[in-house]
């Protein structure tokens, strides 16, 4: 009686270590079921995601353009006179296909996602247009 009991607390010690021996992780059609959601997720989720960094490129230029032609209104409002160096010649190769703004304070920032032009009375908000 002794013998078979010490037999059978043996064989369930048995049975619980190779229990826990086969739960120490996830089985390979688990891993790749998690992969393949992850998949789907980032082939819905990258459109909508380089569709918002496009957006916020844009407002970004129209902020900055805003900024420039605000700077350039106040300067012609305070002199009377258009600034030097704001570009008005249309037979300037690079009048229509601006990607840099130049200040009138010397700061340079360059276009995120468009470029800009004006007509050959100048560049104001009113006839600027930025290419998407």
């Amino acid at each position: 009686m002794v013998v078979i009991r010490r037999m059978e607390h043996y064989y369930r010690k048995k049975k619980e270590t190779t229990k826990r021996a086969n739960n120490r992780g996830f089985s390979l059609v688990e891993l790749i079921i998690v992969i393949a959601i992850m998949a789907v997720l980032v082939g819905v989720l990258t459109p909508m995601f380089t569709s918002y960094l496009h957006k916020s490129r844009v407002a970004t230029d129209w902020a900055n353009l805003r900024n420039y032609f605000s700077e350039i209104q106040a300067d012609f409002t305070e002199t009377g006179k258009h600034n030097p160096l704001v570009p008005t010649d249309p037979s300037d190769l690079n009048f229509y296909n601006r990607t840099e703004i130049t200040f009138l304070d010397g700061r340079t920032v360059q276009m995120k996602d468009g470029v800009f032009f004006g007509d050959n009375k100048g560049a104001w908000l009113s006839d600027c247009i930025l290419l998407q």
